[in-house]
């Protein structure tokens, strides 16, 4: 049986981020709405599908709310203040009822810590806005899904989710990795050099430093120190605090790389 419309909510986890208004997008047969609101501790992304059966639609919501996830994140990882990584949860799916959602669409708090007051940094719908069209426009593209840039984007994703530095940091480049094979295709872009000029071509002053095979990046050198540390007679928890530091620069320059 075909329901006139079904909702999907899903709520993600996002310490330290709040959204001033809804951000809406609409797809061109007009069957899938995505919106994004604020809510306690991050945001709540709504997925309504119209004109399918309940088997369908769960699954096409579910999709959808993964790859408008995997894009928020791509404009996020600056504002991410929390050690709590962020996270997507599936809430409620049923036929669309906008009374039962309210309860997930709480104000956002302040946090009291210490006797002082974090406040959460605000961002503007606009600031998602592309993020949201994107994921729309994605869902109606069969070639991005099993890409190597979609691929890249998903592991992106597990490296904000991590909630060990290292780890993060190593995935964020293994991310890298994958968009420089679409990039610069198979011959070029297997070599760590197209991953340094992805990282220059995003942020021409980045640093550079004297490596074994000529220069290289900072977020570079931090890897090949951990990974050669054996061979290099090197201290590899040296490296792996370097990592720690460079994580969050690394994330942000990273995402507006996959944003391409």
């Amino acid at each position: 049986m075909t329901i006139d419309k079904f909702e999907g909510t899903f709520r993600m986890n996002a310490q330290g981020v709040a959204l001033s208004a809804p951000a809406v997008a609409v797809s061109k047969d007009q069957r899938t709405h995505i919106s994004v609101e604020g809510c306690d501790g991050g945001f709540v992304i709504v997925v309504a599908i119209e004109g399918m059966t309940e088997e369908c639609a769960t699954a096409a919501a579910a999709r959808a709310a993964d790859v408008t996830y995997e894009r928020i994140l791509l404009e996020i990882p600056e504002y991410i203040a929390s050690p709590t990584p962020p996270r997507l949860e599936r809430s409620i799916f049923t036929p669309a009822m906008p009374e039962v959602r309210r309860v997930f669409l709480q104000p956002m708090r302040i946090a009291i810590t210490g006797g002082s007051a974090r406040f959460a940094s605000s961002i503007a719908p606009a600031r998602l806005q592309p993020a949201i069209d994107q994921a729309q426009r994605e869902l109606g593209d069969a070639s991005v899904a099993g890409s190597n840039v979609d691929s890249a984007r998903r592991l992106f994703r597990v490296a904000m989710e991590t909630t060990d530095p290292v780890s993060g940091y190593l995935v964020c480049y293994g991310a890298l990795q994958l968009f420089a094979l679409s990039a610069y295709g198979k011959r070029e872009g297997r070599y760590q050099q197209s991953i340094d000029r992805l990282l220059c071509a995003e942020d021409s002053l980045l640093t550079m430093v004297a490596g074994r095979k000529g220069p290289e990046t900072i977020f570079t050198e931090a890897r090949n120190r951990f990974i050669h540390a054996e061979d290099r007679g090197e201290n590899p928890e040296e490296a792996m605090q370097l990592m720690g530091q460079r994580l969050k620069e690394f994330l942000v320059l990273t995402a507006r790389i996959l944003k391409r």
